[in-house]
């Protein structure tokens, strides 16, 4: 895939100003910068950023590179995080591991699985605290496969283990989402459409049997949007079907079911 850099007027996210969560109406601000603005040169249209940076109001700063490759480029994902121990000493530490997604020959370069691990630390609080700077909880994402077409994750896992610091240490949830048909219309260039989705959650504490939900739906190619969604299509007592209609804008008129 040909690509090359682009500078343009686009309009970017470059502040996220939200809730801190304290009930009292106080707000946190986390400030965004990019480079490396990537452009398709046959025509079809942005690739995203090669990197970008988020500077959160805590003191953190996370660099995540690559993470919106398209396919056929080695991805590469991380994410350095400055935080403030109990006597306010600036410590650097990666947490996300490198995806093992790398180009594949000269001739065709195709997607690959990869694995993300993430730890997440304890609270950075100036003042310290029982946890600071121990990992508590540690988040794996799994890619089993890729569409080679349109190189659509269709197979992936996230699974998120307690490692300290609460009540069910060694604990852990899973969530798995397969997309198990997918329609790729090349004349159309309607790519990567999930046709059939299956999601599996599944957690080790008592009652965390897997439990999974299936949905499908119909596409209309040359305008690459869905006609039909059912939920549960596999279970006559749970099937929901919702028929879609559209107005001459392309907004969805009217849902049926």
């Amino acid at each position: 895939m040909a690509r090359h850099d682009i500078q343009t007027n686009d309009s970017v996210v470059s502040t996220l100003t939200v809730t801190d969560g304290s009930g009292e109406g106080q707000l946190e601000a986390t400030r965004f910068s990019y480079e490396g603005l990537r452009h398709n040169v046959q025509g079809r249209g942005s690739l995203g950023f090669r990197k970008f940076y988020a500077h959160g109001p805590d003191g953190r700063r996370s660099a995540h590179d690559g993470a919106d490759a398209p396919p056929g480029f080695s991805v590469h994902w991380g994410c350095r995080i400055r935080r403030f121990g109990a006597a306010g000493i600036g410590q650097d530490r990666v947490l996300d591991r490198a995806p093992l997604v790398e180009a594949r020959s000269r001739q065709r370069d195709e997607p690959a699985a990869l694995s993300v691990s993430r730890e997440h630390d304890g609270a950075p609080l100036r003042d310290g605290g029982a946890f600071d700077g121990s990992e508590i909880a540690r988040t794996v994402r799994s890619v089993a496969a890729v569409d080679a077409t349109s190189g659509r994750i269709t197979d992936e896992t996230t699974t998120t283990t307690e490692i300290a610091g609460g009540a069910n240490a060694g604990s852990s949830s899973s969530l798995r989402t397969l997309h198990s048909s997918i329609l790729n219309d090349t004349v159309n260039w309607c790519l990567g459409r999930t046709q059939a989705i299956e999601v599996t959650a599944s957690h080790t504490l008592p009652g965390g049997t897997a439990i999974t939900r299936e949905a499908d739906q119909d596409w209309d190619g040359l305008k690459c949007r869905p006609t039909r969604v059912r939920l549960m299509p596999g279970d006559g007592s749970w099937r929901v079907t919702y028929n879609l209609s559209y107005d001459a804008f392309g907004n969805i008129a009217q849902t049926k079911r």
